[in-house]
C-alpha cells in the first residue's frame, strides 16, 4: 500500500514519493531528530510474506551498512511498522546519470571524472567482498556539488554464493531477474550485462568491470555499447558483436580507449583484473602523447588498443621517473618575486601552499580554492568552498586535498568536479593535512586526534591518539620523505610559569611520538615544516617576527644548528622541493583601517574616527553614541572607544596580552572584553568603564574561546548574560546570572536541542525575547532563532547559509551575512516579531559584500546605517602580496646556516 504524505515510519515522516522499482517503492521522508531528509525504501507487501525475499531485503541492508564510502549511498537504519519492512537510506539530491545522458554525451573530461568516482565507489565495494551486479546509469546519482554516488546494491551479492528466490521486478532497461546467484540463471539490466551474466553463469567482480565499461562508453558517446529491439537481440549482440569504437570522440585520451578495450573483453579471464586499475588510470594526469585517441583500426598493423597501451606505459614510466627524482641541486641564483592574490585568506590553518615541484601554488579566496601556475599571469578556481579549511598538495603536484562542509575532498587540476574522500570526524574542522607518496592522507582535527585515510577514499582510522589530560590537538603534519614517518606538532594543555600554553614537536614512528627538543616558534600558528632537503622551517612572533630555519637531522630527529631568520615579517610559510619558498609578508593586524558608515544599498557614506593598524570588531553601544573596537597600534591588540558625536577616542587597555572582542554592557557605560592568554585561545572576561575610569574588574573566569566574533553578551535587563564556551571543539552556548558583585555566575546550556548546536556567534534581541545564533549543525553555516531565556524553538533564518547575526534595536530587523559561496554572499535582513510563532517574517537581500573588507559589521538602531571597516588609502582592499623566493636555501647558507 503506497504511503501518503504525513505518514510516519518509525520517527520518520513521509514527505513525497520518489519512485518505484522491482524491490519496492522509495519515498522522501523527514528525520525530525537531526533535521534532515532521508529516503525510505518500502518492501512490497507480498515480499514481506515471502521469507526468502525478506531475507534478501535484510541482506541488502547489511550490505549497504558495510559499504560506508563517499561514493556509495549509505544506509541510516532499518524500520519495521505493522509487519512491513523499510530501509532508511541516505537521500542523494541531484539527477541520475541516465537522466543526464538523455541530453546527450558528456564532455570528455566530465565523463572521465564521473567514471573515476564510480570506479572509486565500486572498488570500495569489491574490497568489502560485494559485487554490485546491476551497475548502470540509472543507479548512479550526480549531486549538485559534483560528487557521484552509486546506488541500489539491492541486486548485489557477497563473495560467497547465496541462493535466493525469484524476483520478477523490472528496471529502466529490460532487467531479467531470476535467481541472482545460481549458475544457469540470468540477472541484471540487459544493456549492461556481462557475457557471463547473460549466459547465466556464476559471476564475480569482473562483471562489474564490464558494466563499468558500458557506462563509460555511454558517457563518452551518448549511446549504449550494445542495443537490440528485444532482450534476446540485445543478449545476442553482447555475446557475438564487438563495440563500435569509431563512436568514441576523437578527443578521447588513449589511456581511456585502452581502458575501455580491457573492460569490454568478452572473456572474463582477459578482462581488466581490478576496478582499482581503472580508477588509477582515470586519475592519472594527461601526458602530451595522451591528448587524443589514435586511429581506431581493427585490421592491419598494430591494434589501436595495443598502441594506446604502449603510450600509457611510456607516460606512466615518465611520471614515475619524475616522482622518483629528488629535489634539484639548488645551485641557481636567489630570486624574489612579488605576487598578487585577490581576497587572500591567510589565517591559520588556511594559508597559501606551494606545490611540491614548485611550479604553482594554491590559496583560498572568495570562498574558492585557487591555483596559480607560475608560468601563467592569472589564477584559476578549482573548487568552491563554504568554510575554508586546511588543504595540501598531492605528491605529484596534480591534485589538492582540502576540508569543507565537514568532509575531506580531492580535486584535480585537469578539470572535473571534486570527489569526496571521507567525512572529517569529531568536530569536523580540518586544521592540518598532508598527502604521502605512498597514497595515504594524514589529517588532524580541531580539538581531536590525528587520522589517516587512503587518498582514494574510505573510512578514516585513528593514526595518533590524543591524551585529553595533556594534549589539545595536533597541528601542521608533514610526511617525511620515506612516507613512513610523520612529523607533527601539538599543543599541551599544561602551562608554564608565565601562563603560556606549551607546545611539543614530535616524530610519529607508527607507534609513539618521539619528542624533538628546542624552541621552534611560539604561537599556535607557527606552521613548522620539514623540507625534503632536511631543514626545519617555522614562524616566530614577538621581537623578531618572521620565518626562521634550522638544519635538521632526519635520522636522529634533532636540530643540528642554531636557527636563522629567513624572511622578516613573514606570517605564513610554504616550501617546495625545488628550493622555492612562498610567504605572506605582514598580517591582517598590519593593515591600517578606518571605520565607515554604509547605507542599506552598500554605499559608503562617511568615515569616522582615526585610522588604526589592525582595526576591527567594532561594536555600537546600545544608545548608539559610542563605538568600541580593537586595534593593534601597540605591541598587540587593545580595546578602544570612539565617541561618535565628538569624534574623540579613548584607549582602554594597555596590558601585555591581547585584549579582544569588546561587547557593551546593558547600560552603555561599560564594556566586557576577553584577555587572551599567551599563545592560545584561552581567556578570561574583564569589564571596564567606557571612559576608562575605575580600572578592570573580573567578569568571568578563563575558558577556551571558539571565535573572537562573540564571546559574552549581556541581556538587555542586565540580569543575565550568554557566553560561548569551547568544549573540545564544540561551541556551547550557555546562560548565567549576573551576580550582585557584577560578575557572571555559574553557566548552564541555553539550547535544549539534542545534539546541542555547535555555536560560533550569538546575539540577544533588543527586547530580550529571542536569541539569534550561528551554527553549522546541518552541514553548512546558518543563522537560527530561539526563544530567550528558555532556548525553546529552532527557526532557521534563510536557507542558503548565514553568518554573524546583528540586531537593529528599533526596526525589528535581524541583519546577517547571507550565503555560503562565491556567487551568493551579501547582507540581508529578516523581519522578526517575537509575538508570532514562528517569529520570522520576510527576508530581504540588501547588497553584495564581495570585495568589501569584512572583518565584521554592526548596525544602527533604526537599521538605516551599517558600520564597517575599510583600508585607508582607497584602492582594492582585497589585494594581498605574496613573496616567492627561489633558491632560498642558498641565501640561508650565506647568512650562516648549514
Amino acid at each position: 500500500m503506497p504511503l501518503s504524505a504525513g505518514t510516519r515510519v518509525g520517527p520518520y515522516e513521509i514527505v513525497a514519493p520518489l519512485g518505484a522499482g522491482g524491490m519496492g517503492e522509495v519515498y522522501r521522508a523527514r528525520d525530525p531528530r537531526l533535521g534532515r531528509d532521508v529516503a525510505i525504501k518500502a518492501l512490497p507487501a507480498e515480499f514481506s510474506r515471502d521469507p526468502e525475499r525478506l531475507a534478501r531485503f535484510e541482506r541488502e541492508a547489511r550490505l549497504l551498512a558495510s559499504l560506508s564510502h563517499p561514493n556509495i549511498a549509505g544506509i541510516h537504519g532499518l524500520e519495521e511498522v505493522d509487519g512491513a519492512r523499510y530501509l532508511v537510506l541516505e537521500l542523494v539530491e541531484g539527477e541520475t546519470l541516465a537522466d543526464r545522458l538523455v541530453r546527450g554525451p558528456l564532455p570528455v573530461d566530465e565523463a572521465i571524472d564521473i567514471a573515476r568516482q564510480i570506479a572509486t565507489g565500486v572498488e570500495a565495494a569489491h574490497e568489502n567482498g560485494v559485487v554490485h551486479r546491476d551497475l548502470k546509469p540509472a543507479n548512479v546519482m550526480l549531486t549538485p556539488v559534483g560528487a557521484v554516488k552509486v546506488l541500489d546494491f539491492g541486486l548485489a551479492k557477497s563473495g560467497a554464493s547465496e541462493p535466493t528466490a525469484v524476483d520478477p521486478g523490472a528496471s529502466a532497461s529490460p532487467t531479467m531477474t531470476y535467481n541472482p546467484t545460481q549458475a544457469g540463471i540470468v540477472l541484471g539490466t540487459a544493456a549492461y550485462m556481462s557475457p557471463e551474466q547473460a549466459r547465466g553463469r556464476p559471476v564475480d567482480k569482473r562483471t562489474d568491470i564490464w558494466s563499468f565499461g558500458c557506462v563509460l562508453f555511454e558517457c563518452l558517446t551518448g549511446r549504449r555499447v550494445f542495443a537490440g529491439e528485444t532482450s534476446s537481440d540485445l543478449v545476442a549482440h553482447i555475446l557475438k558483436t564487438e563495440p563500435d569504437w569509431s563512436r568514441l570522440p576523437a578527443a578521447t585520451p588513449a589511456r581511456v580507449c585502452a581502458l575501455l578495450e580491457r573492460c569490454l573483453r568478452k572473456d572474463a579471464r582477459e578482462r581488466l583484473r581490478d576496478i582499482g586499475e581503472a580508477r588509477i588510470l582515470l586519475a592519472a594526469p594527461s601526458q602530451p602523447e595522451d591528448s587524443a585517441a589514435p586511429a581506431r583500426t581493427r585490421s592491419g598493423g598494430v591494434p589501436w588498443w595495443f598502441a594506446a597501451a604502449a603510450v600509457l606505459a611510456v607516460a606512466a614510466l615518465a611520471v614515475f621517473a619524475t616522482m622518483r627524482l629528488g629535489p634539484g641541486t639548488r645551485t641557481g641564483l636567489v630570486r624574489k618575486l612579488d605576487l598578487l592574490a585577490k581576497d587572500l585568506v591567510f589565517d591559520w590553518p588556511v594559508t597559501p601552499r606551494l606545490s611540491p615541484d614548485g611550479s604553482r601554488f594554491a590559496y583560498a579566496s572568495a570562498n574558492q580554492l585557487w591555483v596559480r601556475d607560475l608560468d601563467q599571469l592569472a589564477p584559476r578556481a578549482v573548487a568552491d568552498l563554504q568554510e575554508p579549511m586546511a588543504f595540501a598538495w598531492s605528491p605529484n603536484s596534480q591534485e589538492l586535498v582540502y576540508g569543507d562542509r565537514k568532509q575531506l575532498w580531492r580535486v584535480g587540476l585537469a578539470g572535473g568536479a571534486p570527489s569526496a574522500v571521507c567525512e572529517v570526524p569529531a568536530t569536523g574542522k580540518l586544521i592540518g593535512v598532508t598527502w604521502s607518496a605512498r597514497g595515504v592522507i594524514a589529517f588532524s582535527v580541531w580539538r581531536d586526534r590525528m587520522y589517516q585515510v587512503p587518498a582514494l577514499g574510505g573510512n578514516p582510522s585513528v593514526l595518533i591518539e590524543i591524551d585529553p589530560d595533556t594534549q589539545i590537538d595536533f597541528h601542521c603534519p608533514t610526511w617525511l620523505p620515506n612516507g613512513d614517518l610523520l612529523y607533527v606538532t601539538h599543543w599541551k594543555s599544561e602551562r608554564d610559569s608565565a601562563g603560556t600554553v606549551k607546545r611539543a614537536l614530535t616524530i610519529f614512528d607508527g607507534k609513539r611520538q618521539i619528542g624533538i627538543p628546542g624552541e621552534f616558534g611560539n604561537s599556535p600558528d607557527d606552521m613548522p615544516t620539514l623540507t625534503s632537503s632536511g631543514r626545519l622551517l617555522f614562524l616566530r612572533v614577538g621581537a623578531t617576527p618572521g620565518a626562521w630555519s634550522a638544519p635538521f637531522d632526519l635520522a636522529h630527529h634533532r636540530a643540528t644548528g642554531p636557527p636563522i631568520l629567513v624572511a622578516a615579517g613573514a606570517v605564513t610559510i610554504s616550501a617546495a622541493d625545488d628550493g622555492s619558498l612562498l610567504y605572506v609578508e605582514g598580517s591582517g593586524n598590519s593593515v591600517t583601517r578606518e571605520l565607515v558608515w554604509v547605507d542599506r544599498a552598500g554605499k559608503d557614506i562617511a568615515a569616522l574616527g582615526k585610522p588604526h593598524r589592525g582595526l576591527g570588531r567594532a561594536r555600537l553601544s546600545p544608545d548608539g553614541r559610542r563605538i568600541a573596537f580593537t586595534a593593534s597600534d601597540g605591541d598587540n591588540e587593545d580595546v578602544w572607544v570612539l565617541d561618535v558625536a565628538s569624534d574623540t577616542e579613548t584607549r582602554l587597555t594597555f596590558g601585555p596580552l591581547r585584549e579582544v572582542s569588546p561587547e557593551w554592557m546593558a547600560s552603555s557605560s561599560a564594556i566586557a572584553y576577553i584577555e587572551l592568554e599567551q599563545g592560545g585561545m584561552q581567556g578570561r572576561v574583564l569589564s571596564i568603564h567606557a571612559d576608562g575610569s575605575g580600572g578592570q574588574r573580573p567578569f568571568a573566569p578563563p575558558a577556551s574561546i571558539v571565535s573572537l566574533n562573540c564571546n559574552v553578551m549581556l541581556a538587555p535587563d542586565g540580569r543575565s548574560a550568554i557566553r560561548i564556551v569551547d568544549e573540545r571543539g564544540h561551541g556551547s552556548l550557555k546562560l548565567g546570572p549576573v551576580l550582585p558583585d557584577g560578575s557572571l555566575g555559574s553557566l548552564e546550556p541555553l539550547l535544549p536541542q539534542v545534539p546541542a548546536p555547535n555555536v560560533a556567534d550569538a546575539r540577544i534581541s533588543p527586547d530580550g525575547r529571542l536569541v539569534a545564533y550561528q551554527t553549522d549543525n546541518l552541514g553548512q553555516v546558518d543563522v537560527f532563532l530561539a526563544r530567550f531565556p528558555d532556548g525553546k524553538g529552532q527557526w532557521q533564518v534563510g536557507s542558503g547559509g548565514g553568518f554573524r547575526p546583528r540586531w537593529a534595536r528599533d526596526s525589528g530587523e535581524l541583519f546577517f551575512l547571507a550565503g555560503s559561496g562565491p556567487t551568493n554572499r551579501g547582507i540581508a535582513t529578516a523581519r522578526v516579531d517575537p509575538s508570532q510563532n514562528p517569529p520570522l517574517g520576510a527576508i530581504t537581500p540588501l547588497f553584495d559584500t564581495r570585495g568589501r573588507d569584512l572583518t565584521d559589521f554592526d548596525v544602527t538602531a533604526d537599521g538605516l546605517r551599517l558600520l564597517f571597516t575599510r583600508p585607508v588609502g582607497g584602492g582594492d582592499p582585497s589585494t594581498q602580496h605574496l613573496v616567492l623566493v627561489q633558491n632560498w636555501e642558498r641565501e640561508s647558507v650565506a647568512k650562516g646556516g648549514r
